[in-house]
């Protein structure tokens, strides 16, 4: 990338001054299948896809991310899960219903005024969730397939690196 174009224009294959103008030069050199948005909506997509053919039990993709972060870390809020699973609360909410008639997972309140909402698997849940492990490293697989082990980790550090940046606000202008 040469000095004068920015990130944003590598991602695009935009060769002008980086400056931002806008208009016709930019439209002309913009490039979709190079664009990184579209890029990582095309493998989120894929994943979710490939993911939901495998569930089990059941399951969603907000179920088995909410299994998956309490198998891992044990009793958390729902305000916790919604953090660590990015799942937006009314969903998450919804989601843990839905598990807990399934009797997977168990909801106590907790604290001194017992607003605060714990939630913990059950044996069955921890069963299911140990099953859909199987399931899910099949995809991780898929997607690692023709990637040596440090590629892989690789990618990895730069998906958590455009995770990071996707948490700071958007400054325009």
């Amino acid at each position: 990338m040469s000095k004068k174009q920015s990130v944003s224009d590598a991602g695009r294959g935009v060769t002008g001054s980086g400056e931002g103008g806008g208009g016709t030069e930019d439209a002309a050199s913009f490039d979709l299948a190079r664009h990184l948005p579209y890029l990582i909506n095309r493998v989120a997509v894929g994943v979710s896809t490939h993911l939901t053919a495998r569930m089990i039990d059941g399951l969603s993709l907000p179920k088995w991310r909410t299994l998956a972060v309490l198998l891992k870390e044990g009793e958390r809020s729902i305000g916790d899960l919604s953090q660590r699973t990015s799942i937006e609360l009314s969903t998450l909410s919804r989601a843990v219903s839905a598990l807990q008639r399934q009797k997977l997972v168990e909801r106590q309140r907790r604290g001194h005024d017992r607003r605060t909402v714990m939630v913990t698997l059950t044996p069955s849940g921890k069963a299911s969730a140990l099953r859909m492990i199987d399931s899910t490293m099949a995809v991780e697989a898929l997607i690692a397939d023709g990637l040596t082990p440090e590629q892989a980790d690789l990618l990895r550090g730069l998906l958590a690196h455009v995770d990071r940046n996707l948490q700071r606000p958007l400054i325009l202008g």
